[in-house]
């Protein structure tokens, strides 16, 4: 059996979220030597705004404080045309293994579309929340909490989807390998 590397740096079952945003913001920078080019970023900000537009992406993005002071820091932000003026705006976490009580991650995400929203008014906030699986449970009570707050826009993209993104014929066998890791989830 050969070992994915993804499967040592990631991991499975359990991932190791700070190491895949890496990868994902590394895969989306048009610059690296991926042999992508463009195109990862393109499938990103089609997935998240509807159409393809030029954006800006970075990782680790400071949003601002919540209502009682905690710095709120989204996975991703990926905004079009640009993060100091964006027309739309796509905060991205991670929505990993929920227990039945556990809404911390939740309340994050609700939390990252308000501020979006009241950080730039008139823009198109929306959250994107990244998963191991393709099970719609953990979205629905995700889905409810944007509901229960009359917030926009909020949607789940599986780590599976982001592999079918990555043409294999183009692209450099950790990149080969990560969309394998991927597709196998």
């Amino acid at each position: 059996m050969t070992t994915n590397v993804f499967d040592v740096i990631i991991g499975r079952g359990t991932l190791k979220w700070d190491a895949a945003w890496r990868v994902i913001g590394w895969l989306a920078d048009p610059e690296e030597d991926h042999g992508l080019g463009g195109s990862f970023r393109e499938h990103l900000a089609q997935y998240c705004f509807g159409h393809v537009a030029a954006s800006q992406l970075k990782i680790e993005y400071y949003l601002g404080n919540d209502s009682v002071g905690k710095q709120k820091w989204p996975d991703i932000a990926l905004a079009a045309p640009t993060l100091d003026k964006p027309q739309y705006l796509a905060l991205i976490d991670d929505l990993a293994d929920l227990r039945a009580n556990d809404s911390r991650k939740i309340s994050n995400l609700v939390t990252y579309a308000q501020l979006g929203r009241d950080k730039f008014p008139g823009t198109q906030v929306c959250v994107v929340a990244i998963t191991d699986t393709t099970s719609v449970d953990r979205f629905n009570k995700l889905r409810e909490a944007f509901a229960a707050q009359n917030l926009e826009e909020c949607r789940l993209l599986p780590l599976q989807t982001i592999a079918t993104w990555i043409d294999g014929d183009a692209s450099l066998p950790v990149v080969r390998s990560f969309k394998e890791w991927a597709q196998s989830l």
